[in-house]
């Protein structure tokens, strides 16, 4: 059976209880309806409360902002929908809207989804005694009970194409499984897909991917045909075989290695542990609202190789393709335009993109890479090395998934890069001992060329521990002209 408790425990905030009282003295119907009430019903705790208001929404959310003394906010005047936010330590916010189709069984057949479309008698619930009864047409609260995501009707996706994404966004963040009927109907209705406008897609992809279990819902979007109306430019990855080491086509291989993501974000404070706390932060860092490090690292997954049709070349009849990582930035920028992501997104996933075999060809010979091969790596990914590196791990492991992310000369490779970045960081990132001005005065060098080629060669050898103070730049650079000379 559902458990109704935690909506008994609501009856203890005196602001949702203040919003049933004003409500029975308007006369009103008030319903607790939505995604508030689906979490509410899955043991989880919502900031955000949504009611159905059969009766003036509009008079009575201002008529609970004046009991409570809070500030009332017309949300969408044209749909009467208004909110009202209690300050307090989470921010509640309570949204009140009017019943859609004049009752209220008519608003619940309208929703997305059965388990958004259950609703609770506020009034009932919070003023009198009785259990709280669950109005539920659809049945959604089974569906909730076994975990099941199901369409309302395959009208939804008609009415809303947005809708297509939402069901993986909401299946991966409450662990559902999508019925058979429903994944016929997103199917049917995909070629819709590239309606919403960019935002609000963007939203969902990027909700979606800060899921730890985002693969399987980016793979079914993949099966069921949306993700190529949003994003045709993978069509040609679907069937692109590659040699060796590869075993699958370009896009298989990317979802593996999104999916390696969420296998190897998890474990990063146990491969690197001096580096414990650091790399979860770095993986938290936000982007822009709502995006951060890991989902835009996930997004990067899946186009990290999208230029590889254009710079497919068959040599010693092998499929070759080199320079694709350069030749991709031009489907991942127009793919982010229209996403309408921030020019700091679009930022670094380019420069993940760009590099991401980088961390993989400094791992091959030998020997170690020297301090000079890490200093310009770091230099050269301009503040998204760690996230070149993580990518460059993913990218390995969907390869050879038998083998664990702990094995092998990458793995190995990157600690030392991680390591060094630690290290030389204020190397990297900070102005030289020596400065243009200081050059040209004390060397008597004019500007140009030569002047940018001793003052990069100065930075090196900082970030090659080399050069340690403002003395050992002056001898340095005394040394480099007298080479030249």
């Amino acid at each position: 059976m559902i458990n109704l408790q935690p909506l008994q425990n609501l009856k203890k905030d005196p602001s949702l209880v203040a919003a049933a009282r004003v409500a029975r003295d308007l006369g009103a119907g008030l319903y607790l309806v939505g995604g508030c009430l689906r979490d509410l019903l899955l043991d989880l705790n919502p900031a955000e409360y949504d009611f159905a208001v059969a009766g003036d929404a509009v008079l009575l959310a201002r008529m609970v902002s004046e009991r409570l003394g809070v500030r009332f906010i017309p949300l969408d005047p044209g749909r009467q929908i208004s909110r009202i936010v209690v300050p307090g330590s989470v921010g509640l916010q309570l949204d009140f809207a009017p019943v859609a189709g004049g009752y209220l069984e008519e608003d619940l057949r309208q929703r997305d989804f059965t388990i958004n479309a259950i609703a609770v008698d506020w009034i009932a619930c919070a003023l009198r005694d009785a259990s709280p009864a669950l109005i539920d047409p659809l049945g959604g609260a089974e569906d909730l009970k076994n975990r099941r995501l199901r369409a309302s009707s395959p009208a939804v996706f008609k009415e809303d194409p947005l809708r297509l994404l939402r069901a993986a966004r909401i299946g991966a963040q409450r662990h559902l499984h999508l019925v058979s009927t429903t994944r016929q109907w997103m199917q049917e209705h995909a070629h819709l897909a590239s309606l919403p406008a960019g935002e609000r897609v963007k939203r969902e992809i990027f909700a979606l991917l800060c899921e730890g279990t985002s693969g399987s819902w980016v793979r079914l979007l993949s099966e069921v045909g949306i993700l190529r109306v949003l994003w045709p430019e993978i069509i040609p990855l679907e069937d692109l075989a590659q040699g060796p080491p590869h075993r699958d086509p370009v896009w298989e291989h990317s979802l593996k290695v999104l999916e390696a993501c969420e296998e190897l974000f998890p474990k990063v404070n146990v491969l690197f542990p001096q580096h414990a706390g650091e790399l979860e932060s770095f993986l938290r860092e936000e982007m822009e609202e709502g995006i951060n490090r890991t989902s835009t690292l996930k997004f990067c997954a899946l186009l990290h190789d999208a230029g590889k049709p254009a710079a497919y070349m068959e040599r010693g009849g092998r499929p070759t393709f080199w320079g694709h990582e350069e030749k991709g930035l031009s489907i991942l920028e127009e793919i982010g335009n229209r996403l309408k992501l921030s020019n700091r997104t679009l930022r670094m996933a380019a420069r993940v993109v760009r590099h991401h075999l980088r961390p993989l060809h400094l791992s091959l010979p030998m020997t170690r890479p020297t301090r000079r091969a890490m200093y310009r790596f770091f230099r050269e990914t301009a503040g998204e090395g760690g996230s070149v590196c993580l990518l460059a791990l993913a990218d390995e492991h969907s390869k050879n998934p038998e083998t664990p992310f702990g094995d092998g000369r990458l793995t190995a490779t990157v600690s030392g890069l991680l390591d060094y970045f630690r290290n030389f960081r204020g190397c990297i990132e900070n102005a030289p001992f020596l400065s243009g001005r200081d050059l040209m005065a004390h060397f008597n060098l004019a500007p140009g060329p030569r002047l940018g080629e001793i003052l990069e060669a100065l930075c090196e050898a900082q970030g090659a521990g080399e050069v340690r103070d403002r003395e050992d730049a002056l001898a340095y650079v005394r040394r480099l002209c007298g080479e030249r000379r």
